[in-house]
């Protein structure tokens, strides 16, 4: 987990997709680019509240449902989809 500190706040850690793109529960600490993903991403805290939360993430990993969601989470900033949005801008311009 990431140390909240003020470079790190602002970081985007790229495991984040990875994980979600194979439909992996996500835990993390309180970083705005995992907060970002509402109930798609856990959050914990303290090294208690991880532990206990890395946990209960395990029962999840195979629920089809959530799999699913975390996939199409990932889908939507794939580097296409964000090429189709930047190609979408332009062609409005």
């Amino acid at each position: 987990p990431y140390i909240r500190n003020a470079f790190n706040l602002g970081s985007s850690p790229l495991k984040l997709h990875e994980y979600l793109a194979v439909g992996l529960p996500v835990l993390g600490t309180n970083l705005t680019a995992l907060t970002e993903y509402g109930e798609l991403v856990s959050i914990a805290d303290t090294p208690l509240a991880f532990g206990r939360l890395a946990g209960e993430l395990a029962a999840t990993r195979h629920d089809s449902a959530l799999v699913a969601a975390r996939r199409r989470a990932a889908d939507a900033q794939s580097v296409d989809r964000i090429a189709e949005r930047v190609l979408e801008i332009i062609d409005g311009l």
